[in-house]
């Protein structure tokens, strides 16, 4: 029977994993199933998993349910012509009922009628900066030599028009022939505490290096600094050209700005790290929010944001990937990365056509690993409806005026490392440790691999409203200087590595912006019964 199974996926193009098939072989009569399940795929897939086939068979049983209820309509309608006829009830707010609504417009993937007020506005994304073809670097040394100057010579401009305190700072080939105060603008090369608890700093610029020192007595001794990132020392130049430290400025953001808001009630949701493909995605937790989005699930406290979702946006590891780690294959569900995107495309079939989707890589997609990362290439988004709007990691862009920079995260691997006091419990520290130096990967060499593009593409040139990372599966929301800081969650439950590391993630959260009032919302589609 197994040999009939398998020539009859082959006949429509169609692998299948040992675990399908064997669940497959369980049915009464396998032949008939996987024929009845065929109907149902729109588009057969590459590599039919046993996710798949549940899918299939959810989609039978809905297809049954709308017939009965279409049925059941039928009857009301008569019953109403009848004099003791009773008015039918209205769906009440229970987890899986329908909330009331008078207006009407299909929505795609239910049988709800339900016209939602983001519905009425169009999408309105521009883009602002984004590596995706504008990439120059071939990897040679004078690559990295203009990457690195157009890392100091921005953030040397960021100083200047930002910081009064910068104004008047010298190079460092002047300082050194300077008495008295000093001021300069250099990059940290090295950082090392001396046995008598003095903070020892290395520090260069495109004209000379020096030599600082903070005294174990000064305020400034439990400043934590990383190697690469850029500062500006304010000073006296003592003996044997060493600086005595009295300041440090770092560029930072403006304590005061104003925000942007759309001029339309639209919101947006964020979220990230789907990791499709693995053994540890977390199936019920996606239908939930799905059949949300659908007007098919109530979720106490956040119903009233789904009629103006007008956007999504994935920040990176949408699916699991290949090689990514040791040992890897053994947590897949599906161990083949174009099966894992196909997969991930028929999930995002089931989002409403009004919700625009805006998607970037991560460090566990098909994309060079060096960042900044461009978007994925033309094999992967063919998969895809033509509707989403791929971008590359990190990307500024504009919803309705309101500026977001939405960055994977793969330095936070290097702040936890870098800083005593970060861990991966504390995700937002991370993001404003960033803010504060202007850069999304400062360390250079370390975890984060960073392409030498002639543009540094990871500057924090510009103050969005939003900025959003992901990678660590926390859920973290703040304000920091008038800016909103959100870590999305992950759509996958704890692995090997995160056991070993006991590192419990947060997943099945999604944050929803309110892009009008700067108001966030958490909600909770794994926990929520």
């Amino acid at each position: 029977m197994e040999k009939r199974i398998l020539e009859l996926l082959t006949s429509h193009g169609t692998l299948v994993s040992p675990e399908a098939l064997a669940y497959i072989s369980t049915k009464n009569d396998p032949e008939k199933y996987i024929r009845a399940v065929l109907k149902n795929f729109s588009e057969m897939p590459l590599y039919l998993t046993v996710a798949l086939l549940k899918d299939a068979e959810l989609e039978v049983e809905a297809e049954a349910e709308v017939e009965a209820e279409a049925e059941a309509t039928e009857d009301d309608r008569t019953d109403e012509l009848e004099p003791d006829s009773k008015p039918s009830s209205k769906p009440g707010s229970k987890p899986g009922t329908v909330p009331d609504d008078n207006t009407q417009i299909t929505v795609k993937g239910s049988s709800v009628s339900k016209k939602p007020k983001a519905a009425e506005y169009s999408s309105e994304v521009k883009i602002i900066k984004d590596v995706t073809g504008q990439s120059t670097t071939e990897g040679k040394l004078t690559d990295f030599t203009k990457y690195f100057q157009d890392r100091f010579r921005s953030l040397h401009k960021i100083f200047q028009t930002s910081r009064r305190v910068v104004m008047g700072a010298s190079d460092i080939a002047h300082v050194r022939n300077r008495t008295g105060p000093i001021k300069f603008i250099g990059l940290i090369n090295n950082c090392r505490t001396t046995k008598q608890g003095h903070t020892f700093l290395e520090l260069e610029d495109e004209t000379d290096s020096i030599f600082a020192l903070i005294n174990v007595n000064s305020p400034l001794i439990n400043m934590r600094f990383v190697n690469d990132e850029i500062v500006c020392v304010i000073g006296k130049m003592g003996k044997n050209d060493l600086v005595y430290v009295e300041d440090i400025i770092r560029p930072d953001t403006p304590l005061m700005r104003n925000v942007n808001h759309t001029e339309v009630p639209v919101n947006c949701l964020f979220m990230g790290d789907i990791h499709v493909g693995s053994n540890m995605f977390l199936h019920k937790a996606w239908d939930r929010f799905v059949n949300w989005l659908n007007y098919k699930y109530s979720l106490n406290g956040g119903d009233h944001l789904r009629d103006n979702l007008k956007y999504i946006v994935i920040a990176g590891d949408i699916v699991d990937g290949i090689g990514i780690y040791p040992n890897q294959e053994s947590e897949l569900e599906i161990p083949d990365i174009y099966a894992q995107y196909e997969y991930l495309a028929r999930k995002l079939e089931e989002i409403p056509d009004h919700i625009q989707l805006i998607v970037q890589p991560g460090n566990h997609d098909a994309v060079r690993p060096a960042e900044p990362q461009p978007t994925f290439p033309t094999e992967i988004t063919e998969l895809f409806t033509n509707d989403i709007k791929f971008v590359g990691n990190p990307c500024y862009f504009t919803i309705d005026n309101v500026e977001i920079l939405t960055y994977h995260g793969r330095s936070m691997d290097d702040f936890v490392l870098a800083i005593p006091e970060i861990s991966y419990n504390k995700p937002i520290q991370m993001m404003k440790e960033m803010l504060v130096r202007r850069h999304l990967a400062p360390i250079y060499g370390k975890k984060t691999p960073i392409a030498p593009e002639h543009q540094d593409f990871l500057l924090i040139d510009r103050i969005p409203d939003i900025f959003v990372t992901g990678h660590i599966h926390k859920t973290a929301v703040e304000n920091y200087r008038n800016i909103s800081l959100i870590n999305s969650s992950a759509w996958q439950s704890q692995t090997s590595y995160q056991r070993m590391m006991n590192f419990n993630p947060e997943p099945g959260n999604v944050i929803i912006a309110e892009l009008q009032s700067n108001k966030l919302k958490v909600l909770n589609f794994h926990t929520h019964s």
